[in-house]
């Protein structure tokens, strides 16, 4: 074990002994530690034999050991890492303090309940929706089939049409089935023309992979066949099939899968067992072949059809069942070959999608031909009306005649409705031939019939044209026996059959697919479609039993002549069950539940893609069913194995405490013997399945963030920290593979961290003490109980500093330091800190394969965070799953909530809903969200480390273009750098993480005035290389890009909208003139634009906000004139229109976010702030474009405090004229440093007359000593000069010169070392007074030399350089204002004049009442006698240009609505997703073992590591005393109890809490185990015997079987379980192996190892050991 003494730090008390030279200061950890922070009290220094490495074990010095041969260094207990801060408390310091409230981070008892109830019908809908889909799609297609084997056929149907006979029946013809033949063919060929429209809109849309010619006649090939065996089972075998058969054929349709997973096995240790039940299956599918002929001799001419058809079917499924991992090379070639096809399945299927309906069209035709004549397919109007003659039989005379008179009197009444009834009666027709005009269709009760009349078009000519197109028919015919009743079919009844089937087939492709994305797939989908088959068996067997007995059974539904084939049918359910047929179906159905096994075990990722779920991009519609079944993916995903999740042994410079005996003792069945170390971080040094764990590095970036809003953020980390070490517990010692487990650790960049003290050297600010003060506090926070973390590691690095913490999960948290002076600073190049570091450096340069930078890059991503952002571990889980659903996804952001006081905030809170719920979604549904805000967003690495994306992002900004771009929206310029690249980036609205807004309007006006301007020429930077993004990316087309020009236009154009609202708004109100009301508006904007452009900017935002008060006042009279418009326009007119549009679209999205509700409510603020927000702020912003400073959290410094850092020539930002106006646009562009430190120069002049003063008087009392003068040259070498007594005076001065030269390298040296020990005056500030001292390593140190040299360094330029840029930044502003103005100017005055003269020019609106107004006509002269006003009577008259605005604006808004209201529905399939249900779980006592904690693995684990109660007995823990009365507090007794647990060690780690409650589980006791906190007990699943015995169980299966039967005597109030009392053996028996003569090394056998302290300090005769 390495000697973690040697690294204790030099502290600011070193200088009391003098520091050794740079070159002299040890770094390794085998240096000396002399200087290390301890020093001896006498000059004896004891030795002791024991190793050091024994000595760290033992934590004891025994003085009655032998002299050691090395000295023996007691610690400073300050920088001991097993130290407790609580022991430093005194006895008389016991009032404590409440613990910290806890953040309510869920929604609420409700809230939860809701989503219970939401994933339960959700449950109930899918399975019912896709059973259901599927049962209709399958019979109603196997309808339209059995309906073509009716063709020549005399069926008997149901006696209601001709009742006064027994039995009807009618003859069906070719004519009347023909339709049935078409029907079939659209069903079949809908699905494939679906799939083309898909494929095409992939192709022209996206960017997609071409097939190779070789790949793309192979899946020809194989479609052909397919659609060849299709072909001939529903044209050929399905019609001369009954229902029942039919249906139960489609169960034998996976012969070529059951082959291929045979062959495709992977070799295990049931492979065997496997095999067996393979080959059953096999032939289970071939008896199809052989056995269903045999047992139906109507099937004999089908013997060879039969088969041929199944094996062509079952064709098109191979992808699905070859595997990489057979042992036959052949199959993992056609694996490998598969999975090339499914990459460019969307140009490929686009051509095969119609050569399979060409291939249905050729089978339709040629097997029918068979059954009728091709004259009767291509009839006109197949499926229109059609003569159908119904047969009554065995009838006598009378019942002839009523049949008769029943009939006549039914025409009549028809004809009489109709109109067609003559007064005058007509001659009778003879009773044989009834004309057709006064032909009425007979409608029985129940019969849906369709009446059907001649063509009356009003005129007589034009009847006797149309007559002889009629056809003619008697209504009935009489005969001797029985009688025809002629009547016409259904028109169009077979095509709305196929709208109806098709639409089933949809309803079941879609439900499937949205249950396996919600990971629903076992109850939504792969349980309907094993019950498909079967409960369409049961129903149409039923319906034939029934029709069997009732002849009219159904009529009420379908049409007298259609119906199943029903031969053969059974009469009971026994029958039915003991035929043979029915076991040989019976066996089918168990082979395909067995080949489709994978449906019951899925592994997918939530929300997957189409493309990962389904192996083809199409499904049949004939057999809907088995097509997805077999279609869906086998989920092959690469499993993480258990052995391959590194846990390191335990090291006690990363924890804070450690239990004695477990330190080296790793669970074997999840630790491998050979595994590595992760010394890179969260990178492994070797491959393993681990490097697809996704790792999360969480990268914060800080500046003057206030103490409140540090420790939201902090909070955030260590709910991220406990989380993770929760799952990682869960795996490492329950035997649990959590599929969301990840990797995290988090980084903090501050910015401009130090100040400058009075003696010029660099000293941490206010904020970096702030944070270290307040990390407790988020800690405590967190974890409901007073923490104090363990004191970080100090180190000094090229850019600065850096502290590192180890957060209570063993997660380790940096936090960067940065000196301006050397390294740039700012939001951007931090982030390209943590770019190179983390993905340059850690990955890219410490893996060396190439396959596991791929891996481990695409599933690693950055989570950027702001310094105020609070989130939960929940939130960036529903990133993740962004991420892995979709490789090409660069980057997710959350939906942020701003958070603060006041109106501003108020105003924010409704304009981030709207645009949140409207354009975010917008984005995200028809493209890609443009913006990925960097205070909460995940970044997938691969995508950042990409060609032109990190590189690009590091560059300097060298035009003044650039500085507003790049640095102003580093976050959108950074999405833009993704999106040009091909990546996407998307919005999800369930991941929720709130930040601090700007309170103040000052500070929000600067937010936005570096917001707008980047916003803009982001936006146009993309439109510019609009070919290459829609080339590139496959989420962004053209119409994408016009949506995006669209709305650069209306917001280019806002300003001029409000100020034309205003207008017409106040000309309404007070019923003036539209040119005064000009006037009026224009006066307050005018005077804003001028001030913008000549005054201060403080002057500017003061003139902002008194201009906004009055035009917020002016907004009421915008109501009141908006509603006076709307009455006298009426609520159709377009202004009506889109007020309640907009009205109704912000209400619906608020009714459709619940949770955000209340977020609609300061819409009143946002209406009055239109004017302030639309239109001042943009003029604002573009007058202000050449001022680049940040504006938010400034924090002047005080002027005493930077006396020594004045500003330099070169330096930017300090430049010249820090107060004057025209150079508020460089004053913080960049961080710099003069060449010359200034005290550097001081003090150079002050030791050179120094040593002067020295060389004078050594020279007066030695005039005749002869001297050599050693020089330093510049490179290294001396120059020796002689100087004698009898040189002359020119080489005296030569020699003086020398020794000058000399004297001067001398006190450069010294300069050199004491500038050395400045920049290290921060490490011994009072707040790092506790923090232990460590180096980098020199690898990275000359990463981080290297990095800055390259990239970072701060910026530094010459007066020139900066009037350049100054003067480049101020001709941007000009011309970019000159164009904003003009164009609205212009929009402005076009629209007030077309208002003006709308009478002249105007459109008439179509809809709403006319109304009566006066016009000035218009007329070619201009005599003014003829522009009088007249009266006239018109609709509501529009300007174009209004009208051309209105319906633009409302499109968006359209647009908007539509794609909020489809990403709902998306965000609600996330949430169902990520919802677990617990109501239909089974209870604690019912649960097996492995159950119970496979099921609560990260619960359990999450509880056992509460620090909350560790180190308390159950008794001593009080809960919250604020609820109690006064009498019931026990004050004295909690205090008594909390003086007495100061004086223990405290545990604050939560592996050491897990590890302490863990060991000390134990049936045996009460269920209380090491002290769980009171609250909430009743709730903890810890507590339950059961999960004390599975834990118990998986402990002894990890750690051995643990014998508790020795005589060791058992503290019954410690209630330690067998694993304890063993580990306790274990460790006393390691003491005494290491110290054999050491009594003091010895321990009671009945101590437990974790309450023993640490070490303490003796004294061995007259030496006496002391700390500092």
């Amino acid at each position: 074990m390495m000697n973690t003494l040697d690294h204790r730090p030099l502290g600011r008390m070193e200088t009391m002994e003098g520091k050794p030279d740079e070159d002299e200061v040890p770094t390794s950890s085998n240096s000396d530690a002399k200087g290390k922070g301890y020093y001896y009290s006498s000059g004896t220094v004891p030795t002791d034999d024991s190793t050091l490495e024994e000595k760290c074990q033992q934590k004891t010095f025994d003085p009655s050991c032998p002299t050691p041969k090395t000295p023996v260094i007691v610690p400073n207990r300050e920088f001991d890492p097993n130290f407790s801060t609580v022991t430093e408390n005194k006895g008389w310091d016991i009032f404590r303090l409440l613990p910290p409230k806890p953040d309510r981070l869920g929604h609420g008892f409700w809230h939860d309940a809701s989503l219970q109830v939401l994933k339960l019908a959700t449950f109930l809908v899918l399975f019912l929706l896709t059973l259901g889909s599927a049962v209709v799609a399958k019979s109603t297609f196997i309808l339209m089939t059995s309906a073509i084997g009716w063709g020549g056929q005399t069926i008997t149907i149901c006696n209601q049409v001709i009742s006064e006979a027994t039995q009807n029946t009618v003859k069906l013809k070719n004519a009347h089935v023909v339709k049935w033949v078409w029907a079939t063919l659209l069903a079949l060929s809908a699905p494939e023309a679906l799939c083309f429209v898909r494929s095409m809109h992939r192709t022209m849309f996206r960017n997609v992979k071409r097939p190779t010619f070789i790949q793309f006649v192979f899946v020809l090939i194989i479609e052909t066949f397919h659609s060849i065996g299709v072909g001939i089972l529903v044209f050929r075998i399905f019609p001369d099939l009954d229902a029942v058969t039919a249906a139960q054929l489609t169960n034998a349709m996976c012969f070529v899968p059951a082959i291929l997973s045979v062959i495709s096995r992977k070799p295990n240790k049931s492979a065997l067992l496997l095999v067996i039940i393979d080959f059953a299956a096999i032939a289970a599918q071939s008896s199809g072949f052989w056995a269903l002929p045999m047992f139906l001799p109507n099937l004999q001419k089908h013997l060879v059809a039969i088969p041929v058809s199944l094996t062509l079917i079952s064709l098109a499924w191979w992808q699905n069942f070859v595997h990489r991992d057979s042992v036959f090379p052949p199959v993992r070639t056609l694996a490998k070959f598969a999975q090339r096809l499914s990459e460019r399945r969307s140009k490929t299927y686009a051509f095969v999608s119609l050569w399979k309906i060409c291939i249905y069209v050729v089978c339709c035709f040629l097997f029918i031909s068979s059954r009728m004549k091709i004259e009767d397919m291509l009839q006109k109007d197949p499926f229109g009306e059609k003569l159908l003659s119904v047969a009554g039989h065995d009838m006598n005379q009378t019942q002839i005649e009523k049949f008769q008179l029943r009939i006549n009197q039914m025409i009549e009444q028809a004809n009489r409705e109709a109109g067609f009834y003559a007064a005058a009666e007509k001659k009778k027709q003879p009773p044989k031939k009834q004309p057709k005009a006064d032909e009425a269709e007979q409608v029985d009760a129940g019969e849906y019939m369709m009446k059907r009349f001649k063509r009356f078009i009003g005129d007589a000519g034009e009847n006797e044209e149309e007559e002889p197109e009629e056809e003619e028919f008697s209504s009935y015919n009489i005969y001797s026996n029985y009688v025809e009743r002629n009547q016409l079919t259904m028109a169009y009844d077979a095509l709305w059959l196929v709208i109806f089937q098709f639409g089933a087939v949809f309803v079941c492709y879609h439900s499937s697919k949205f249950a396996c994305k919600v990971m629903m797939q076992r109850m939504g989908f792969a349980l309907p479609m094993a019950l498909s088959v079967p409960v369409t068996v049961l129903l149409l067997s039923t319906n034939c039993r029934m029709r069997q007995k009732d002849s009219c059974y159904g009529t009420n539904v379908l049409t007298v002549e259609l119906f199943w084939q029903c031969n053969g049918a059974s009469m009971s359910l026994a029958d039915f069950i003991l035929t043979p047929q029915t076991w040989i179906w019976l066996c089918w159905l168990a082979s395909q539940f067995w080949i489709t096994i994978h449906l019951w075990n899925p592994k997918h990722e939530r929300l997957a893609k189409s493309e990962k779920l389904f192996i083809l991009p199409y499904y049949i519609g004939a057999f809907v069913d088995q097509s997805l079944a077999f279609n869906r993916r086998r989920d092959d995903k690469a499993k993480i194995k258990a052995e391959d999740l590194e846990f390191d042994a335990e090291d006690s410079s990363l924890t804070y405490e450690t239990i004695p005996g477990l330190q080296n003792k790793t669970p074997p069945s999840v630790c491998s013997a050979s595994s590595s170390k992760l010394e890179n971080g969260l990178i492994r040094d070797s491959a393993s399945s681990a490097d697809a764990i996704t790792k999360i590095y969480a990268c914060a970036t800080m500046w003057h963030e206030t103490g409140v809003e540090m420790t939201c953020m902090l909070k955030s980390l260590f709910r991220m920290d406990e989380d993770q070490c929760a799952r990682r517990n869960a795996q490492k010692y329950l035997k649990v593979i959590d599929p969301d487990y990840y990797e995290f650790e988090a980084h903090i960049f501050f910015d401009d961290a130090y100040d400058v003290n009075e003696y010029g050297e660099p000293e941490i600010n206010k904020f970096v003490k702030q944070i270290v003060n307040v990390i407790d506090q988020a800690a405590s926070a967190v974890h409901q109980t007073q923490m104090r973390l363990k004191p970080p590691k100090k180190a000094k690095t090229p850019y600065g500093g850096k502290l590192t913490y180890i957060m209570p999960g063993k997660n380790k948290l940096f936090i960067h330091l940065k000196d301006n002076q050397k390294i740039r600073h700012r939001k951007r190049w931090s982030q390209v800190m943590y770019l190179y570091y983390l993905l340059g450096y850690r990955l890219m340069m410490k893996v060396d394969d190439p396959s596991r930078k791929e891996i481990i890059s695409e599933n690693t991503f950055i989570l950027t965070l702001d310094g105020d952002v609070d989130f939960t571990p929940s939130s960036v889980y529903l990133l993740v799953d962004l991420m892995k659903k979709n490789r090409r996804l660069g980057a997710a952001c959350g939906r942020i909530h701003p958070r603060g006081d006041g109106a501003m905030v108020w105003y924010q809170k409704f304009e981030y809903a709207i645009g949140h719920w409207l354009q975010k979604a917008t984005e995200h549904m028809i493209g890609c969200v443009m913006c990925s805000p960097g205070c909460f967003s995940l970044f997938r690495a691969y995508a950042l480390m990409d060609d032109n994306v990190a590189r690009r992002y590091a560059l300097k900004s060298e035009e003044p273009k650039h500085f507003i771009q790049y640095d102003q929206g580093e976050d959108r310029w950074l999405c833009t750098l993704l999106l040009q690249r091909g990546y996407r980036v998307e919005y999800c609205a369930a991941s929720d993480a709130q930040t601090f807004a700007p309170e103040g309007f000052n500070e929000f006006f600067n937010q936005r005035r570096r917001w707008i301007p980047s916003t803009i020429f982001n936006i146009m930077d993309l439109l510019k290389d609009y070919r290459n993004v829609v080339r590139v990316n496959e989420s962004i087309s053209i119409w994408y890009i016009i949506y995006q020009l669209v709305m650069l236009i209306s917001s280019i154009l806002g300003p001029g909208t409000i100020f034309v609202m205003i207008i017409g708004a106040i000309s309404i109100s007070f019923s003036i003139d539209t040119l005064i009301s000009l006037v009026i508006v224009s006066i307050p904007v005018v005077v804003f634009i001028v001030v913008c452009l000549t005054a201060k900017p403080e002057h500017q935002l003061i003139c902002a906000q008194t201009i906004g008060a009055i035009f917020a006042m002016l907004m009421t009279a915008v109501v009141v004139g908006t509603s006076l418009q709307l009455q006298k326009d009426g609520l159709l007119s377009p202004h009506s229109m889109f007020t309640v549009a907009v009205a109704t679209s912000f209400l619906t999205a608020a009714i459709l976010h619940p949770l955000e509700f209340t977020c609609i409510i300061p819409g009143t603020i946002y209406f009055l702030a239109i004017p302030c927000m639309y239109m001042l702020l943009p003029i604002y912003s573009v007058c202000n474009m050449h001022t680049v400073s940040w504006g938010t959290r400034e924090d002047p410094r005080p002027t005493e405090k930077n006396t020594l850092a004045k500003k330099t020539p070169g330096n930017l930002e300090s430049g010249d004229g820090a107060g004057n106006s025209e150079n508020w646009c460089t004053r913080f562009l960049c961080c710099g440093r003069g060449t010359v430190h200034p005290m550097t120069m001081v003090i150079n002049e002050k030791l050179n007359e120094v040593i002067k003063k020295v060389d004078r008087l050594d020279r007066k009392h030695h005039p005749s000593l002869a001297r050599r003068a050693s020089i330093l040259s510049s490179t290294g070498g001396t120059i020796q000069i002689d100087k004698c007594s009898e040189a002359d005076e020119d080489e005296q001065a030569e020699i003086e010169d020398a020794l000058e030269m000399s004297n001067q390298s001398h006190a450069a040296k010294k300069n050199q070392k004491w500038k050395q020990a400045q920049s290290e005056a921060w490490l011994a500030d009072k707040a790092l007074k506790r923090a232990e001292r460590e180096y980098l390593e020199p690898e990275e140190e000359s990463f981080w030399n290297d990095v800055i040299e390259r990239y970072l360094s701060p910026l530094i330029m010459d007066g020139k350089d900066m009037d350049r840029l100054r003067a480049g930044l101020i001709a941007i502003r000009n011309s970019h204002t000159v164009y904003f103005l003009m164009i609205n100017i212009v929009f402005i005055i076009s629209v007030l004049v077309l208002q003006i003269h709308k009478d002249c020019l105007n459109i008439e609106w179509p809809l709403g009442p006319k109304f009566n107004h006066t016009v000035r006509p218009c007329y070619a002269n201009h005599d003014d006698n003829q522009k009088e006003e007249v009266w006239v009577m018109t609709r509501l008259q529009l300007e174009p240009i209004g009208l051309v605005f209105l319906i633009f604006f409302v499109s968006i808004l359209v647009i908007q609505f539509l794609a909020m209201l489809c990403h709902r529905f998306g965000t609600l399939a996330h949430i169902i997703a990520s919802t677990e249900l617990f109501c239909f779980r089974k209870t604690m006592d019912r649960l097996s073992e492995d159950e119970l904690v496979a099921q609560n693995a990260v619960e359990i684990a999450r509880e056992l590591q509460a620090i909350r109660g560790i180190d308390e007995n159950a008794h001593n823990i009080d809960n919250p005393t604020e609820d109690r009365g006064i009498s019931r507090r026990r004050v004295v007794q909690n205090l008594e109890s909390s003086r007495k647990s100061m004086m223990k060690r405290k545990t604050e780690t939560l592996d050491a809490a897990f590890k302490k409650r863990f060991f000390a589980l134990s049936s045996e006791q009460t269920p209380d185990p090491a002290g769980f906190s009171a609250r909430d007990n009743s709730k903890r699943l810890t507590l339950r015997k059961g999960t004390i015995r599975a834990l118990e169980h998986r402990r002894d299966s990890l750690f051995g079987t643990l014998d508790n039967r020795k005589d060791d005597e058992v503290d019954a109030t410690s209630m330690r379980g067998p694993a304890q009392r063993r580990l306790e053996r274990l460790f006393t028996a390691q003491q005494d192996q290491n110290s054999p003569t050491s009594d003091g090394n010895r321990r009671k056998s009945n101590s437990r190892p974790w309450d023993q302290p640490t070490s303490s300090a003796t004294s061995s005769g007259d030496v006496e050991l002391r700390r500092f």
